[in-house]
């Protein structure tokens, strides 16, 4: 194999360099693997990313090394001229306007560049760029203290259903690829960003009542025990992000972030249940369980 060369992809030329490189070295994982797999997974992986801005997290040495996150992909250098941005003013930690140019994915060559970029981890926004203040999604983060298992992850993630479900709200779990879980929920994108929260925080607070033993809602890391999960409501916030839709993960496993249905859920033991090559396969027979939630948008029930 050549180590680097210019691809076309749709009609699109891409650049490609440092082929050999090794991104998951413990699987023997390299750049051209990471590059194939985005090229190979762009009709599932594409219509999550649309009209979203996106911040990604690269690590060119491999995932061995320390990455680094980008916001701004003007930044990135060497940016062909058909990629898609959007600019967005915001403040910065010293509470100074500026601006940040997020890319926005369009085409399969994006995908293939961003693998050029080594750049592993992509995380969207919740809301797309038609209307950034309203999020086309509500989102349940479910992330298990250290010495908390993937089986209490489950039990929650059940019980957010039963909520749901009375509600008459449809959420869609997805495993993060790392140890927790995310359930969905897709929205009208006419609620803002607090209205979603308030709803996402209540619907916590009605779990935490069932599963005090082994959930929390404790903001600070430091104090939160050791053997519970995680409830985080506070990511369905303006300019957060969550980990891609069929996005890997910055783990030795090279692991990747899936949609399961919830019966599957059920029979499933870790949220690492795939990585990069082995989910072309899952794929082939199921499709993208995901489909619907682009389609499916409900109206906000309050608890």
């Amino acid at each position: 194999m050549v180590n680097s060369q210019t691809l076309d992809v749709h009609g699109r030329e891409v650049v490609l360099t440092n082929l050999l490189k090794p991104i998951w070295p413990e699987k023997d994982i390299t750049k051209y693997d990471l590059i194939k797999y985005f090229l190979d997974m762009s009709p599932y992986i594409l219509p999550h990313l649309k009209n979203r801005p996106l911040v990604i997290t690269r690590f060119p040495e491999g995932v061995h090394k320390e990455g680094f996150y980008q916001k701004d992909i003007k930044k990135a250098g060497n940016s062909p001229s058909w990629l898609k941005t959007i600019t967005i003013p915001t403040k910065n930690k010293e509470r100074e306007r500026q601006v940040i140019d997020y890319l926005v994915v369009d085409h399969p060559a994006t995908l293939v560049w961003l693998g050029n970029l080594a750049a592993v981890e992509l995380h969207p926004w919740l809301s797309s760029v038609e209307s950034l203040d309203y999020p086309d999604f509500g989102v349940f983060d479910l992330d298990p203290m250290p010495q908390a298992d993937f089986y209490q992850v489950k039990t929650l993630a059940f019980s957010i259903k039963k909520i749901l479900n009375q509600l008459e709200i449809t959420g869609y779990p997805k495993l993060t690829g790392s140890s927790g879980l995310q359930i969905f929920v897709p929205f009208y994108p006419k609620y803002t960003y607090q209205e979603i929260r308030e709803f996402i925080h209540k619907v916590c607070l009605q779990v935490l009542d069932h599963h005090a033993d082994i959930a929390t809602i404790e903001r600070k890391v430091n104090q939160r025990p050791s053997h519970k999960v995680y409830l985080d409501y506070l990511q369905n916030a303006k300019g957060k992000t969550i980990s891609a839709i069929y996005g890997p993960r910055a783990n030795k496993g090279a692991h990747v972030s899936v949609p399961v249905n919830w019966e599957e859920l059920a029979n499933i033991e870790t949220s690492r249940q795939y990585d990069v090559l082995s989910v072309g396969a899952r794929m082939k027979n199921t499709g993208d369980v995901f489909k619907t939630i682009l389609e499916n948008k409900q109206k906000l029930n309050f608890c």
